[in-house]
């Protein structure tokens, strides 16, 4: 039997400048290709496997691994609306996968 338990949180925060003729460089934020991500992972396994020796030569296995996976999502994107607020879209999946196994040898 045995146990793995994943836990990951990544961001990216990505800014866009449009050209300011004022100072003739690259330093005016565009808030429409602006954008900021945060990504939560939570995925949880458990796995087990039986081994039957008939003989030193037959050997049999049968095994099957649980997988659960949870991901949570946020997006913020400065697209002003009449509100004046940004944009902010939350996401959350969650599923659970079934590996099963067998192993015969001779």
């Amino acid at each position: 039997m045995n146990f793995a338990y994943t836990n990951r949180h990544t961001t990216s925060d990505r800014d866009a400048f449009d050209y300011n003729p004022s100072s003739k460089e690259f330093d005016l934020i565009n808030k429409q290709q602006t954008n900021y991500f945060e990504n939560d992972l939570r995925r949880p396994a458990l796995w087990w496997q039986f081994q039957v020796s008939l003989k030193r030569s037959i050997v049999f296995k049968m095994g099957t691994a649980v997988q659960t996976s949870q991901i949570s999502s946020r997006s913020i994107r400065g697209i002003y609306h009449t509100n004046g607020k940004d944009s902010v879209i939350n996401t959350y999946q969650r599923s659970t996968n079934l590996f099963p196994t067998a192993n015969f040898n001779l």
